[in-house]
This record gives structure tokens, C-alpha cells and sequence, in this order.
């Protein structure tokens, strides 16, 4: 779900089809894709990690005030290890402030010599969850 649509009816939407499309096959709904590169992109003239924090939330908030369901299926912050680490994203409360939100926490990091990106997945958010926490290989 791109937060560059500043149009919170368009975004509500493709949740909303996402589910209707995948059913039970939804594995994850991401939000935000590569949020660390949209000052870089010219998307903003500031984005940061406190940014980010707050636009995840306010998703949040908007599936719930709709009834959408999957607000525990949520994915992030899929940075790109362009302009913020992981840590930054941490240091904002992300993880412990989404955790009942959160499916996967996700990192996207490329590679120069290869043409396509390698993505990390990081499962679980927290034990509570799953009781083994595991860093998958890259896919």
C-alpha cells in the first residue's frame, strides 16, 4: 500500500481487494514500499524514520475506523538501506508499538551486481507470536 497516494479512500482500496482478490491467501499487506528513498525520489522534501512511524499508524487507524480486516498482517518498513538503517526505524518504537499489527518485519537490500533485489525476512516480529525467532535466508 503506497503511502505516495495521498488518498486514503484509494489506499483503504487496495486493501479491500487484496482480500477479496487472496482470500485466505493473504500472506501480508506492505506498507510502504522503500519509505527511505521518497526524500531521495523527490516524493517529500523531509521523510524519516519518525515519519514513517506515524504515516504506519495512521494506516492503522484508518483500517480499523473502516472494519477492514488484516490489521495483524501488516508488513514493514521494507527500507531499502538507502538513507535509514534498520536500527533508526527500531529507535522510533516501530516494532514494539506495531506489534500486534505486524506479520513481518521487512528489509529490501540490492545489491550492485546483481540486476534484482535481495529481500530479507525477519520472522517473527516477536515471540509472542512464535515462540523460536528465525532470520529466513534471503528468498
Amino acid at each position: 500500500v503506497p503511502f505516495l497516494i495521498n488518498d486514503t479512500t484509494t489506499r483503504l482500496a487496495i486493501t479491500k481487494n487484496a482480500y477479496e482478490i487472496l482470500g485466505d491467501h493473504l500472506m501480508g499487506i506492505q506498507i510502504g514500499n522503500e519509505p527511505d528513498l521518497y526524500q531521495a525520489h523527490g516524493h517529500y522534501t523531509s521523510y524519516q524514520p519518525s515519519d514513517y512511524f506515524r504515516d504506519f499508524g495512521a494506516y492503522v487507524q484508518d483500517m480499523k475506523n473502516t472494519n477492514l480486516p488484516g490489521t495483524d498482517l501488516l508488513v514493514g518498513p521494507s527500507i531499502a538501506y538507502a538513507d535509514w538503517t534498520t536500527e533508526e526505524v527500531w529507535n522510533t518504537g516501530f516494532v514494539s508499538a506495531y506489534n500486534e499489527n505486524l506479520a513481518f518485519l521487512t528489509v529490501e537490500k540490492y545489491i550492485s551486481y546483481l540486476s534484482s533485489a535481495v529481500f530479507y525476512l525477519f520472522l517473527p516480529v516477536l515471540s509472542a507470536k512464535l515462540p523460536n525467532r528465525q532470520l529466513c535466508p534471503p528468498l
